[in-house]
């Protein structure tokens, strides 16, 4: 757990890097910039740690044959629906660039940014994604409505005891 939350913090926050305090090392600061910075590393990993923690202990605890019903009709769909609409957005934003005048994509001399048009499409095109995204997954999954332990416990009927004398516990 340890490891997976400092490769998350390097890969996903930034790792040791903390917005301005390169200047202490261009200052002639070196060792308190490499102090500061293993700091604001292990910070961000605890955070992490922090947070994987709090979901292990919160969360309820999923059986295998529940994980693999998660990931098969679930996370693999949505991956799928998710990347299909992300190339549909992308190329839209890629297209509407000078049609009519739109603007979505700045100068490539700053690199490939995202005007405040091509921003507020992106937007737009992932909140029609959630929808969409939601809209087909209940529709693929409607049958998980059926499973219900309060509906089938309902449905259980049970077996006709034999009429006899009953029986007597051992003493």
């Amino acid at each position: 757990m340890v490891v997976v939350s400092a490769v998350a913090a390097t890969v996903y926050l930034g790792g040791w890097y903390f917005p301005f305090v390169h200047r202490l090392e261009d200052a002639g600061y070196h060792n308190l910039y490499v102090i500061i910075s293993l700091l604001v590393f292990l910070i961000k990993a605890s955070a992490i740690l922090y947070f994987y923690f709090w979901l292990r202990w919160t969360l309820p605890r999923f059986r295998y044959d529940q994980l693999m019903d998660i990931g098969w009709k679930w996370l693999i769909p949505s991956a799928l629906i998710n990347i299909v609409l992300s190339a549909i957005a992308i190329f839209a934003v890629q297209a509407l660039n000078g049609w009519r005048g739109i603007v979505t994509l700045e100068a490539m001399d700053r690199g490939l940014n995202l005007s405040a048009t091509g921003k507020i499409i992106m937007i737009a095109f992932g909140l029609i994604g959630l929808v969409i995204t939601g809209l087909l997954l209940s529709r693929i999954n409607w049958r998980s409505r059926d499973f219900n332990l309060k509906t089938q416990g309902r449905n259980i009927r049970l077996v006709n005891l034999p009429k006899g004398k009953p029986a007597v516990p051992a003493s």
